[in-house]
């Protein structure tokens, strides 16, 4: 898959069975800080595997 790489919280999360490619998204937490945790919190479930990377600057403030 082409991957885009941006600033801020780069995230792969991976169905913990099968290790397909259940989303990928930047979050760019200068923008918003709260974003990743609500988007977490409502597309994945228990057991998936989340794989981040931070890019220039992760932490807001």
């Amino acid at each position: 898959k082409d991957a885009k790489i941006g600033r801020g919280i780069n995230l792969v999360a991976l169905d913990s069975i099968t290790y397909d490619v259940k989303l990928t998204e930047t979050y760019d937490t200068y923008i918003e800080e709260t974003f990743l945790l609500r988007t977490l919190k409502v597309t994945l479930n228990d057991g998936d595997i989340i794989i981040l990377a931070s890019f220039d600057e992760m932490t807001y403030g």
